[in-house]
């Protein structure tokens, strides 16, 4: 079946999955028969996250959402309304970390993101999970105790792994993959890559900036200088202008 990075794809798929397993969160992954771990990582947009929670909703899945604190396009603190309303739907929240971005003491700062995000949180210690940012860069190896690991052996392994990043998933079907699959698998799908219709990724990049101009625009509207030099026009018009 040719694969459609759209939500109506993922409504056929997620209604597929139901009929393979238990579609569960990695909290819950020990706690029901033939588990399906159900993973997003939340790399760039935060409401790309928001919609597809609400496609799954609609299938009763409460699967696991990984975020960023040292995100360098969406603000931690700003989201907990969001947060808070992942938690209510019963999503589970993990912690999405680049080791990259620190020099040293990359346990410590680990340690210290996830205390940061779970005081965004409705309960406490309630970030039982972490998935790493760039895996290939720490070759899947980093890990803190007492956590659950995204890239653990136990869910992460040619047989029983498929992830659609890049918007490729590197020769494995989706389809054919979940009915070959041992258990517990574990499925990755980027929130970004998906919307109403399908997109190119230079499109998808394109169209999370447009978001973002426009969110700009809105919050300069109350600007006088601002409202002043734009003398009528949104910004986004005024960027489009530019490029060519």
């Amino acid at each position: 079946m040719s694969w459609q990075f759209t939500y109506d794809g993922l409504r056929k798929y997620f209604a597929f999955l139901g009929e393979q397993g238990t579609v569960t969160s990695f909290e819950n992954m020990d706690k029901v028969d033939n588990p399906i771990v159900l993973r997003h990582d939340v790399d760039l947009d935060p409401t790309a996250a928001f919609y597809l929670a609400g496609v799954e909703s609609k299938f009763s899945i409460k699967s696991t959402f990984f975020f960023r604190v040292a995100s360098p396009t969406y603000n931690i603190f700003a989201l907990k309304f969001l947060l808070h309303w992942f938690c209510e739907k019963g999503f589970e929240i993990g912690l999405h970390f680049d080791p990259a971005i620190y020099s040293s003491e990359i346990q410590h700062m680990c340690e210290l993101e996830i205390k940061i995000l779970e005081s965004m949180l409705p309960k406490k210690n309630c970030v039982k999970s972490i998935s790493l940012h760039n895996p290939s860069i720490y070759k899947n190896k980093f890990s803190v105790e007492g956590f659950i690991d995204a890239y653990d052996k136990k869910v992460w392994g040619d047989s029983n792994y498929i992830s659609d990043s890049c918007k490729n998933f590197r020769a494995k079907e989706p389809y054919e993959f979940v009915r070959a699959a041992k258990k517990p698998m574990q499925i990755l799908l980027h929130p970004l890559y998906y919307a109403e219709t399908d997109s190119p990724y230079s499109e998808i990049i394109k169209r999370y900036i447009s978001n973002q101009i426009r969110i700009i625009h809105r919050d300069y509207g109350d600007n006088p200088a601002y409202v002043k030099d734009m003398k009528g026009k949104k910004l986004e018009i005024c960027c489009n202008e530019k490029e060519k």
